[in-house]
């Protein structure tokens, strides 16, 4: 939209099985493409976008997403899992180098410094780049983004079918039987 492109955003059910709405809020690093250099580089660049991106939103919708990129913990209940993790993450520093730190903290630190954590927490890692937004206002934020831009947003949208249309782009078929096109 802002390049001034046409813009009709799909959206399916509230019900709907999706991947977003597993880490929908999150802003995170800590694990992201610790097998795959590129990913691990376009997330690293997506987490540093994030202030400016929210603060785009922000004035665009008049809401406060309430970002705060104060670092996260990765808690384990597992010893195994925590070293498999810490490989991850050395893999994922050799990708990114300066452009990623991680902590590895046992569970005694993590207890001395949060007395509420439980025994069976073996350790956890830290990363100080991740954070998260308000998942309810950040999806109002984008709904009131797009309109204010000149986005059009179907609600409830399933597509039904998706063919190669005649010189390039899809046509897509809505289950209601509209018809749209993408290039």
């Amino acid at each position: 939209l802002q390049a001034g492109r046409r813009v009709t955003v799909l959206d399916g059910a509230d019900g709907d099985f999706r991947a977003s709405q597993g880490n929908f809020g999150l802003v995170w690093l800590q694990g992201k493409g610790a097998d795959f250099a590129p990913y691990a580089e376009w997330t690293r660049d997506a987490v540093a976008a994030w202030p400016c991106f929210a603060a785009m939103l922000e004035e665009l919708s008049g809401l406060d997403l309430a970002l705060d990129q104060s670092g996260g913990f990765e808690f384990f209940t597992d010893t195994t899992e925590l070293e498999d993790f810490r490989a991850a993450l050395e893999r994922q520093q050799a990708d990114l180098g300066n452009r990623f730190s991680h902590e590895i903290v046992s569970g005694n630190d993590l207890r001395r410094m949060h007395p509420g954590i439980g025994s069976g927490v073996v350790g956890a890692t830290f990363c100080a780049l991740d954070g998260q937004v308000n998942p309810l206002r950040l999806l109002r934020a984008l709904r009131c983004a797009v309109t204010a831009l000149g986005g059009r947003i179907i609600t409830d949208a399933q597509v039904s079918d998706i063919a190669a249309a005649t010189g390039g782009g899809f046509d897509l078929t809505l289950q209601g039987g509209e018809r749209l096109g993408a290039d």
